[in-house]
């Protein structure tokens, strides 16, 4: 008798397909985006946090913002590089999409309510350029969005490959075939 197939071998097949919104193009195309936009953020709040020093006191509370933003864009890049070596097949990985959704929603507020709209003298006193923190919040609005649709899109998937182990299973008990330590006698016998 030819052993049964895995369903789980039948839902990771599933991952590496190229079209559609789970698709390898798509899922390479976000990543590349959200990688894209870290280096940038890591770029605009980097150059800022070093004129902190000679700019305020070294214990500055606007200093942790800054602080903030490159741990959320290094987090985000760290994130992307993985994904490029890694297959995400744990719904955990989602989980962890979810995180850097809400930890860019965190970044878009927090630079967002200092730098859009009528900014403060403290405000622009401690930073080089308004424009480039304008700048910086509408690219953490965009990795926001990014993440968000990473996460949906992890969440697709994981639900077609749970329809298709499903149905692999069906297909699996309507031949007959053992599942999981469960005997199933076809109806021949």
């Amino acid at each position: 008798m030819p052993s049964p197939p895995d369903p789980k071998r039948a839902a990771i097949s599933q991952y590496w397909h190229s079209t559609g919104f789970t698709g390898t193009i798509a899922r390479a195309t976000l990543r590349t985006l959200q990688f894209i936009t870290s280096i940038i953020l890591l770029g605009i709040y980097g150059s800022d946090l070093s004129y902190f020093p000679s700019s305020t006191g070294i214990n500055s509370p606007g200093r942790t913002n800054w602080i903030f933003a490159i741990v959320v864009a290094l987090l985000s890049a760290v994130t992307c590089v993985l994904h490029c070596f890694l297959t995400v097949k744990r719904l955990g990985w989602i989980f962890w999409d979810l995180v850097l959704c809400v930890l860019y929603a965190a970044l878009s507020g927090t630079f967002g309510t200092a730098y859009l709209g009528a900014v403060e003298d403290a405000d622009r006193r401690i930073t080089q350029s308004v424009q480039a923190m304008r700048a910086g919040v509408a690219f953490a609005l965009i990795g926001m969005g990014l993440w968000l649709v990473t996460w949906i899109q992890g969440i697709s998937w994981c639900c077609s490959a749970r329809r298709i182990t499903r149905r692999t299973d069906r297909e699996d008990e309507e031949d007959g075939v053992e599942i999981g330590g469960v005997g199933k006698v076809s109806e021949d016998n």
